[in-house]
């Protein structure tokens, strides 16, 4: 390998000596109480590379040495004034004589040296030492996967990982007191608990680097930094990314199902408004079928209209037809209105001509009859149709039965003949009901009609006595006037005639 070739290698991927500087100042709180300690001021760095820690230990007090084989890495120790050889590291330390130093420390050596050799050279430090004094071993970290399986690798000089645990028991086993594991280098935001962890944060966020800080003999001095705990190891990464992944899995299943929760709620809200949908178009179908229909109706309607508005024309026509035919019949009505007012005054002077026959006939009959029965009867008879029913309270017990023979008779060939014996009968009970209740009783009291076994009244069947026994025409016509004996034959005689 030339000369300069690892100085330059270093200088690129080791870092810049700022940077080293200030990785270094986690080792203060270990070292500065050896100056403490009698002959705890010596110290040897084996492996010094750059000088970066030589630098720090001389601004402490320290009397340090280095060592390293690079001539590179020894040009830049003296340039800066520090104390630094050439040799063998464990050629070095094999020949210092026993506790003879405080503090021998190897940044980034153990890694380039086979294990019995490492073994021999914790074997030495512990010798060298004086009591309370520190073995300060650092070196790339495995527990970082990327360092262990790709950076470890980029040293060409590197032979092979070596875990914390393993540098840890060596150390234990080598006889030191008390050990500490520091790993160094990590992301602050990695430290955070509170930060979130990714699979990558897992293969690449343990601490890159670690130290195994070995006391000779223990010292309460050192106690307060051997308590602390530094850096961040696979297994408690590992275990910060499962419990965050389990803690994400179980929102994304919450939220999964939340969000198949808020589906099903969209799927029953989108059945919903499917089924809303349809059944506003049924509606609208509906309300379609039924515009169709009224507008059906509407022109039925229409054509309904226009038939009646045709018909009604033709009734208009027929009307005015109508009114030319009531105007002619009115005309004609009013020449039978002008004839029947002429009839009127002809039968006017007819019924004249009449009362006064009558009223000579009245009195041919009371000046011939005024003495017998029959004509005070006739001129009851008369008095009453008059409307005189006065006169039917004082008439004679012998007026009354020449009467009532009389009367029978006629209420019997009334009632014989229905055509004309129901509409009197009925005026008489309408008008006149005290009368037509005397006239039953002269009929049933007669004869003239008879009670069945239901209460009801019948006219008198053919062959039963006579309802009229009491009247003896052979005796009444010569009672008579020539005139009345005329009136009364004609009346019998129309009355046989109408039955």
């Amino acid at each position: 390998m030339s000369d300069n070739f690892y100085f330059a290698f270093e200088d690129r991927y080791r870092g810049p000596r700022e940077l080293i500087q200030s990785r270094l100042q986690v080792y203060l709180p270990f070292v500065r109480p050896l100056l403490d300690l009698d002959g705890g001021a010596w110290a040897v760095d084996l492996g010094c590379g750059r000088g970066e820690w030589l630098e720090l230990l001389a601004s402490l007090g320290f009397d340090a040495t280095g060592i390293d084989l690079d001539p590179g890495m020894l040009a830049a120790c003296r340039q800066l004034g520090l104390k630094a050889e050439r040799g063998d590291a464990l050629d070095f330390i094999a020949a210092l004589p026993d506790a003879s130093l405080g503090l021998v420390s190897a940044f980034h050596f153990v890694e380039h040296i086979p294990f019995p050799c490492l073994q021999d050279l914790v074997a030495h430090a512990l010798r060298v030492l004086v009591p309370g004094g520190l073995l300060i071993m650092e070196t790339p970290n495995p527990e970082n996967i990327l360092v262990a399986t790709r950076e470890f690798y980029l040293d060409p000089t590197h032979r092979r990982p070596i875990p914390p645990a393993l540098l840890a028991f060596l150390a234990e086993h080598s006889g030191f007191a008390r050990h500490k594991i520091l790993r160094l280098q990590e992301s602050k935001a990695l430290a955070d608990p509170a930060t979130a962890l990714t699979l990558q944060d897992v293969l690449e966020g343990a601490s890159p680097d670690y130290a195994v800080v070995a006391q000779k003999t223990a010292t309460t001095a050192l106690d307060p930094p051997f308590a602390v705990e530094y850096g961040l190891d696979l297994d408690t990464l590992t275990r910060r990314y499962q419990s965050q992944l389990a803690e994400r899995i179980q929102q994304v299943q919450t939220q999964a199902a939340h969000a198949a929760a808020q589906a099903g709620q969209a799927l029953t809200r989108g059945a919903d408004l499917e089924a809303a949908l349809r059944h506003e178009q049924a509606q609208l179908a509906e309300l379609v079928r039924e515009a169709e229909t009224q507008a059906g109706r509407a022109l039925a309607r229409a054509e309904q209209a226009e038939a009646q508005t045709e018909q009604a024309l033709a009734r208009a026509e027929q009307a005015e037809a109508q009114a030319e035919q009531a105007l002619a019949r009115a005309e004609q009505a009013e020449a039978q209105a002008a004839q029947a007012e002429d009839h009127a005054r002809q039968a006017a002077i007819q019924a004249q001509y009449a009362k006064l026959a009558s009223t000579e006939l009245s009195s041919r009959l009371q000046a011939s009859h005024a003495r017998r029965p029959l004509a005070q009867a006739l001129r009851l008879a008369r008095q009453i149709i008059k409307g005189d029913f006065s006169v039917a309270w004082h008439t004679s017990v012998k007026t009354k039965q020449t009467l009532r023979p009389l009367l029978a008779a006629s209420i019997h060939r009334l009632l014989s003949r229905p055509a004309l014996g129901h509409p009197l009968s009925t005026l008489l009970k309408t008008c006149f009901p005290w009368l037509h209740r005397r006239l039953r009783r002269v009929a049933l009291n007669t004869g003239v009609v008879v009670v069945d076994g239901q209460g009801k009244l019948h006219v008198a069947t053919p062959g039963a006595p006579d309802p009229d026994p009491g009247l003896d025409e052979s005796a009444l016509l010569p009672t008579l006037t020539p005139e009345a004996r005329r009136i009364y034959l004609a009346l019998k005689t129309k009355t046989d005639n109408n039955p």
